[in-house]
């Protein structure tokens, strides 16, 4: 037998039906005596109804004949060596890749790692030189003009140079902790830390000697700074207040002065002084503003606008430390003011401004709780944090391009806060002052789930939130209008309704399943309906076409049931196979006693199966109905 021939008699096998002991359908409704026994004409007819058996010519080798069972296991044998092959065949293709890349990988590292190491050394070698010239001018011309300006010079290479032999002994250290967690190593010695030694004692040399120096601000910073550095050996965090201190008093203007406010408050917020803290965060806005006055900010150096802007959140961050959550809000909204100016000076965001949207809508959240839930609106009615929130925003005149976020951001602050209510409140009137927002299905979604989180859950709520969630984001929606060309959006509408409207089905379904009602049963067929008819090709459609069939069953559809249960048969899934064809088969056992065969309620039928008494009764051979003729062929 040729392949092809083999091949066709494989599909063929498969295309056979798979013949199963037949076990007997009992039909409780169905009581039957004991028929007479069949004339020789009466032979039942195994077929179907209406179908005639055409034998037809058989082609050798058309793929009809009947397959061989060897020659089958040996085509499946082959078939199996096949694949394997293949899978081994991908296998050693995907390592020759690898392989080749891990080595053109490490040959790239290599080489990077190369030029690395020459350019470190190359550099450590030109500042070992500098550090030379720096250090014989300075022993030659103590008193220069130019001789402060070496000399903090000399104390920047000093302390790169003390910078750069703090990595190189940290290596070391890692190196030696790893020998002693392997237990080679009987002890490990302190970690390395940073000597500015060098670069502290000319630091002090300057602003003793060169009081009129033009840089003497940077002296004094880069002074305060190594008595800050945690890693430095000569950290000392007094001699850092008192030398950032003594810079602000004794240098009127320097560009330092900001950054040594800034260092001040920092450290008095560690110390939790907030007082303090707030009085120095508060010097570095006023440093910039007087600076502003001087000069446009765009001229600022990015250091300086990055210095502003932590000036600003963290001052605002202070006050809301401090409980004083009004003047918090008012200063993480110039915050967000000054960012998005910013952004449109400069194309760029600014780093905190996502930190200052979240701080500002938790000093809402937390605002609106101090009032006691809310805030009493014209003497009669309470506002919720979201009105509330609303409210303060609003007071700022024209609707800000950051509003949205901050009041999204107020209502996942109020779910984090297990303000439940008050979170559904907020998602809702997110939804009415926003109804083509592109993330209202996900609001709607989570309104959803927080009714049926609340400490006493809402299902009749859930499922009115259900309600409309499909109702406001389905297909003929406005919001499906405006927001057709966002796949990211549609996805996930569509994710959420079809999660919600199965739900709806699968709950009126139980209801049905409980009461038994045939009008439950129809309401829950009629959303397993809607359903299917917006989403045909769902992934669980198959599932879902059964369910609808059973609630037809339940609510004594029959024809429909039947018609329902066929179509299952279209779908390459046959989990529920038996169940649809027993279900056919009892709803056509149903639609017979309908039509034709429950004697109780066909007084003909009664007539003709026990005729009135004394008369005989000539037996003749009779067409069945229609409905008679379909529940034969269902079971």
């Amino acid at each position: 037998m040729s392949m092809r021939s083999l091949f066709l008699a494989l599909i063929a096998l498969l295309l056979l039906p798979v013949s199963a002991p037949a076990e007997p359908v009992v039909l409780d409704s169905c009581e039957e005596e004991e028929e007479p026994d069949a004339l020789p004409e009466d032979e039942p007819d195994t077929g179907l109804v209406g179908e005639e058996e055409v034998p037809g010519p058989v082609v050798v080798g058309d793929g009809s004949e009947q397959a061989d069972d060897t020659e089958l296991d040996l085509f499946r044998a082959t078939h199996e060596r096949f694949e394997a092959r293949v899978a081994e065949f991908s296998e050693q293709v995907a390592k020759i890749v690898y392989r080749q890349y891990e080595t053109e990988v490490s040959q790239l590292r290599e080489g990077y790692e190369r030029l690395v190491t020459k350019a470190d050394l190359e550099e450590r070698t030109l500042r070992q030189k500098a550090i030379e010239a720096h250090e014989k001018f300075i022993n030659d011309h103590e008193s220069s003009t130019y001789t402060a300006r070496r000399m903090f010079r000399l104390a920047e290479l000093y302390f790169e140079d003390a910078d750069e032999q703090f990595l190189v002994d940290n290596e070391e250290y890692d190196e030696l902790a790893d020998l002693f967690d392997q237990g080679k190593l009987e002890y490990l010695p302190e970690p390395p830390q940073k000597d500015y030694r060098r670069s502290i004692a000319l630091y002090k040399r300057i602003i003793r000697d060169f009081p009129d120096y033009p840089e003497l601000g940077a002296v004094y910073y880069m002074l305060g700074y190594t008595y800050s550095d945690e890693a430095s050996r000569n950290e000392d965090v007094a001699k850092a207040r008192e030398t950032y201190q003594a810079l602000v008093d004794n240098v009127p203007e320097s560009t330092y002065r900001a950054q040594a406010f800034f260092r001040l408050a920092d450290i008095y917020f560690e110390e939790n002084q907030l007082d303090q803290a707030l009085f120095h965060y508060e010097k570095i806005l006023g440093e910039f503003e007087a600076r502003r006055e001087r000069e446009s900010e765009d001229k600022w150096a990015d250091t300086d606008q990055r210095l502003y802007e932590l000036a600003l959140y963290k001052v605002a961050w202070a006050y809301y430390k401090v409980d004083s959550l009004d003047t918090a809000v008012d200063r993480f909204t110039d915050l967000i003011e000054w960012a998005e100016k910013r952004e449109a000076r400069t194309g760029r965001e600014a780093d905190l401004k996502p930190e200052a949207v979240r701080y500002l809508a938790i000093s809402l959240a937390d605002l609106s709780q101090e009032q006691g839930g809310g805030l009493a609106l014209f003497d009669e009615t309470i506002q919720t944090p979201m009105q509330y929130s609303m409210a303060t925003l609003d007071n700022l005149g024209s609707e800000r391009r950051w509003t949205f976020e901050v009041l999204k951001t107020l209502a996942s602050v109020l779910v984090e806060q297990a303000r439940f209510e008050d979170a559904i409140d907020a998602y809702q009137r997110l939804q009415e002052r926003y109804p083509l927002a592109s993330e209202g299905p996900e609001f709607q979604n989570t309104v959803v789930v927080l009714f049926q989180n609340l400490p006493l859950p809402d299902p009749e709520g859930a499922a009115d939130a259900r309600v409309v969630l499909t109702n406001s984001y389905g297909l003929n929606s406005k919001w499906y209008e405006a927001n057709k060309n966002n796949k990211d959006a549609i996805a996930a509408a569509t994710q959420y309704i079809l999660q919600s409207l199965q739900w709806v089905a699968y709950s009126y379904h139980e209801k049905a399943n409980n009461s038994g009602a045939p009008q439950d049963y129809l309401a829950a067929a009629q959303k397993y309906e809607e359903y299917l008819v917006q989403y045909p090709f769902a992934e669980n459609a198959y599932e879902l076409n059964f369910y609808l069939a059973e609630t037809y069953f339940g609510a004594e559809q029959w024809a429909r049931a039947i018609e329902q249960y066929e179509r299952l048969f279209g779908y390459p899934e046959d989990e529920y196979r038996k169940e649809a064809i027993a279900g056919i088969a009892y709803a056509s056992n149903y639609l017979w006693k309908d039509k034709d065969g429950d004697i109780t309620t066909q007084p003909s039928a009664l007539a003709v199966i026990k005729p009135p008494l004394g008369e005989k009764i000539q037996y003749r051979r009779l067409p069945l109905t229609d409905v008679s003729t379909n529940y034969v062929a269902a079971v």
